[in-house]
């Protein structure tokens, strides 16, 4: 495979010395992907230069509602800050295909941040991190899974197919030029557009009154929602057979027989 996805990793995965403590995260799942996969690490309390090792930041819930990260035992205010560099950093890709993030983080962490009370002391929720809040306001269909469900092998399938879902459907309607070639992708990726509910292209598309700019960005739409959706187990053999076909890559070593 001569192009890879790309997907941004938390630079902690990766095994740079990047946490708070210093602490070495060796990951086999993620190395095994650098094989398939087109990594771009980032941390964002790196990219605000807070170094290493730093005063480890938590986030806290305001009386408002408000969700701010302060340095834990400072109590000095660095959401401005990593909000800043997480824009910056969003606003930069120009292409991505898939998030690997660092669970249980305050820049990064998915679903399962812990965040406090307004008085930092408690924990009242568990949410997003700061990073993790700001991706879906850039791409709102990406995959994105947590490191934590990197033990449960179906679920690292999930997020590999998804992520070549994803990519796929990208490098396809980037070289569409005209309504013969959609008619000619519909045809000649039909089996691939059943596995995610697609039987027919048909909005639109024999339109003379509609723009071909129009009806290709309606169509690249349609795709990534459809293939966003989770896939269910019985179609991951089949997705895996077809991408490792169609990219000609060797799937197998990334999601089978890995211990993290």
């Amino acid at each position: 495979m001569d192009c890879k996805p790309v997907v941004v990793v938390s630079r902690c995965l990766t095994g740079e010395n990047s946490r708070y403590d210093g602490e070495i995260i060796n990951n086999e799942f993620v190395k095994r992907m650098g094989s398939i996969f087109h990594f771009i690490p980032f941390c964002p309390e790196i990219e605000a230069h807070m170094g290493v090792p730093r005063n480890p930041i938590i986030l806290v819930r305001k009386r408002n509602g408000n969700m701010v990260a302060r340095e834990k035992f400072t109590g000095i205010d660095k959401t401005e800050t990593l909000i800043k560099v997480s824009k910056d950093f969003l606003e930069s890709l120009k292409e991505v295909h898939g998030f690997l993030l660092k669970s249980k983080s305050p820049s990064c962490g998915w679903k399962d941040t812990k965040i406090y009370d307004s008085y930092g002391t408690q924990i009242s929720s568990k949410g997003k991190g700061l990073f993790s809040r700001q991706i879906r306001k850039y791409f709102p269909y990406v995959p994105i899974v947590s490191d934590s469900v990197l033990n449960l092998s179906y679920l690292r399938m999930r997020f590999v197919l998804k992520v070549f879902s994803f990519y796929w459907v990208e490098k396809q309607t980037i070289k569409m030029r005209s309504k013969e070639d959609i008619a000619h992708f519909e045809k000649e990726y039909a089996h691939v557009l059943k596995n995610f509910g697609i039987e027919q292209l048909s909005f639109g598309f024999c339109s003379e009154n509609v723009p071909f700019d129009l009806m290709l960005e309606e169509l690249r739409l349609l795709l990534l929602k459809a293939v966003s959706h989770t896939i269910d187990k019985k179609r991951l053999l089949e997705l895996y057979n077809i991408f490792s076909a169609i990219f000609n890559v060797d799937l197998k070593l990334a999601v089978t027989g890995i211990k993290c």
